[in-house]
């Protein structure tokens, strides 16, 4: 396993705890702790310390969104089926600040929306570049129809 097949690990283990200890809030920076933690050494200056946190904190922040994020590629998503929910959704956020993954059960009604928003939105989205894409498909072979006839 290389390093960072073991960091993932180590990050997906850091989520069951999360949902283990019933944190409604997710952030990546938590994450990004327990997997500083599992590898810490106090003796690091606190400029590597910093850069290593950072790196921490955006796979962390990769792995969240690949989990949890409304947006991500369904295929690719492993939980998310039409029929299920996923276990946390983002919650709104200013720009620059930190992602925050929140469990399902604790959304406010607001949260909740704000994520039924943003899928309808993502779904729009797609649903325009599939029409898009078709329009295009249909033109272009119908040219090279005419063009061989």
């Amino acid at each position: 396993m290389s390093l960072h097949e073991d960091i993932q690990q180590k990050m997906r283990a850091a989520i069951v705890e999360a949902s283990e200890q019933d944190m409604n809030d997710l952030p990546p920076s938590w994450i990004a702790n327990q997997v500083y933690d599992a590898y810490g050494n106090t003796s690091v200056d606190a400029h590597v310390q910093y850069a290593c946190m950072e790196h921490l904190k955006q796979m962390a922040r990769k792995l969240l969104a690949s989990k949890f994020h409304p947006d991500r590629d369904e295929i690719a998503q492993g939980e998310l089926f039409p029929e299920t929910l996923q276990t946390r959704y983002p919650i709104k956020r200013k720009r620059g600040e930190e992602p925050v993954y929140k469990l399902l059960d604790a959304l406010s009604e607001i949260e909740g929306y704000w994520n039924v928003e943003q899928l309808e939105k993502a779904g729009g989205a797609r649903f325009k570049h599939t029409d898009t894409l078709r329009t295009f498909l249909k033109v272009k072979f119908s040219r090279l129809r005419a063009a061989n006839d």
